[in-house]
């Protein structure tokens, strides 16, 4: 498999730290990753690129989860949104998965279960 046939994720988190420790997992799990720290950043990636799944954190300054993954059911709405976030009640969760979320995970994200889920997708 070459870089370009790896997929290609699409990392939307506030927590630098957070975020740069899953994309070296996930990298060193033949992911390719590109990290936006905020919603409007993440938008407009999405406009130039092409990514295979979304890692969308529920809960971030400015423009929230929720509201990116109404944006990208619109936006985008074959490409997979994975939510994440360590706040998240099970009312929120219901509403993600309702709205367009493929998937939810808890905060701290397993990366072979991010892997295992993207492996699947692809394959549907």
């Amino acid at each position: 498999m070459t870089a370009n046939d790896s997929p290609h994720v699409l990392l939307v988190d506030d927590e630098p730290a957070f975020g740069d420790v899953l994309a070296r997992r996930l990298r060193r799990r033949n992911i390719r990753v590109t990290h936006a720290l905020d919603g409007d950043t993440a938008l407009r990636m999405l406009l130039n690129n092409e990514f295979s799944a979304v890692l969308l954190d529920l809960k971030m300054s400015g423009i929230s989860g929720l509201e990116i993954l109404n944006v990208l059911s619109r936006m985008v709405p074959d490409v997979p949104v994975i939510m994440i976030s360590g706040h998240a009640d099970q009312e929120t969760v219901a509403h993600c998965l309702a709205n367009g979320a493929c998937q939810y995970l808890p905060k701290p994200c397993d990366a072979d279960e991010i892997v295992s889920i993207i492996t699947r997708m692809q394959k549907n």
